[in-house]
């Protein structure tokens, strides 16, 4: 792919715009020629022979920065002990999948209530590093030694019995946790961040029952009272939430500044497969926390798979995370198009858009990947 690689976004010019005809993407395609105009006067498709406009730009290879931390929050109850051990079973299959060379720092943290000491912290059980580097850890070690993370999982002496992710990865970002996770060599202010949570039902500060849903599998009633309990004394303050998937995504937001990041889950997302028998259920919360993060940001698994190796690969497509993707793209090296008539597409895929005056503006989550091909296309203004 040669110099398109080290810049931001290049403008190229494509052969789809029919060079037999003698113009460049530059210069305008005439794509509709002999064919009948259709569609609204908005749509390029429409615009009439030799009328539509298009631009072109390649999505950079990552460049910019290698370093990515890959932290898992995880609900510590023992009904999901063999679920966090595939998780470990399936990492090679994540470590593949990242770019060659990726400093890539992985790292567990429990989703404790705030009597246990492990909340807030990075866990690792006696004789494991607290955070796995791989400049330090050949690739079959990270794996080894994160299975005993994950399966070794310390009982939560708290109401909330392990199942705060929400709040355990909340109180992580607070200023002395912060800098102590820091001082560990973790949430490095270089690096991208992925985090995957895990856990085989809504998480403590989303309760279903509060957001509209009521019946089983997206609610199961907790019969000792113990999680409202934890969530009105973690996730409320004044009788507002203050722990939501909206303050997570910020949360997330203001830690790495400008820098990528990725948010996962291993959950329940088929209801057909959400055992009748015990608490699982529909995990609310992370759900939509994702839903939040937009498509190519967030990214969920289904937990009762047997196999997490394809999930966790797509979780570890991380060029969007370690290149700095093209947000905006400059129109202004043509000029006379109709604004109204614009549309984009990313790899063929039409996306959303706001127009600027001189550029259109993707927001995260809509750029593609590295090498991905954005296309603006617009009508000429008629100049008759």
């Amino acid at each position: 792919m040669g110099t398109k690689q080290t810049i931001a976004a290049t403008v190229i010019l494509s052969a789809l715009a029919l060079a037999s005809c003698g113009k460049s993407a530059n210069e305008g395609s005439s794509e509709a020629q002999n064919q009948p105009p259709k569609g609204t006067p908005a749509d390029p498709t429409a615009c009439g022979a030799g009328q539509v406009m298009r631009w072109q730009f390649i999505q950079p290879e990552p460049v910019v920065n290698r370093a990515v931390d890959v932290l898992f929050v995880v609900d510590t109850s023992a009904s999901i002990v063999n679920e966090r051990c595939r998780i470990a079973e399936g990492f090679p299959a994540f470590l593949d999948a990242l770019p060659a060379g990726t400093d890539y720092r992985v790292a567990v943290m429990e989703g404790h209530g705030g009597t246990s000491p492990w909340s807030g912290r990075l866990y690792a059980p006696k004789g494991v590093p607290t955070v796995l580097k791989s400049t330090d850890l050949h690739e079959s070690e990270v794996q080894e030694n994160l299975e005993k993370m994950l399966r070794h999982a310390e009982e939560d002496p708290d109401i909330a019995h392990g199942e705060a992710p929400f709040y355990s990865f909340t109180r992580s970002l607070q200023p002395g946790n912060l800098s102590a996770i820091q001082a560990q060599g973790f949430y490095r202010p270089d690096a991208a961040l992925s985090v995957v949570f895990v856990s085989d039902e809504n998480d403590i500060c989303f309760p279903p029952q509060l957001h509209g849903y009521t019946k089983f599998p997206d609610y199961v009633a907790n019969l000792d009272g113990s999680e409202m309990k934890a969530y009105n004394k973690y996730c409320v303050q004044g009788g507002a939430e203050i722990i939501t998937p909206d303050s997570i995504l910020s949360s997330v937001r203001s830690l790495k500044g400008g820098l990528p990041f990725s948010l996962g889950a291993v959950v329940h997302t088929n209801p057909k497969k959400v055992p009748i028998v015990g608490q699982d259920s529909i995990g609310h919360g992370f759900l939509e926390l994702l839903a939040l993060a937009g498509e190519g940001i967030g990214k969920a698994l289904e937990i009762t798979d047997t196999n997490y190796a394809p999930g966790l690969a797509q979780l570890a497509d991380l060029s969007h995370l370690i290149g700095q993707l093209q947000s905006v793209f400059d129109l202004s090296s043509q000029a006379g198009y109709e604004p109204a008539s614009l549309q984009v597409t990313v790899d063929g895929k039409a996306v959303p858009f706001h127009f600027t005056g001189t550029s259109v503006q993707l927001d995260s989550g809509n750029q593609g990947h590295a090498n991905s091909v954005v296309e603006v296309k617009g009508c000429r203004i008629n100049s008759g």
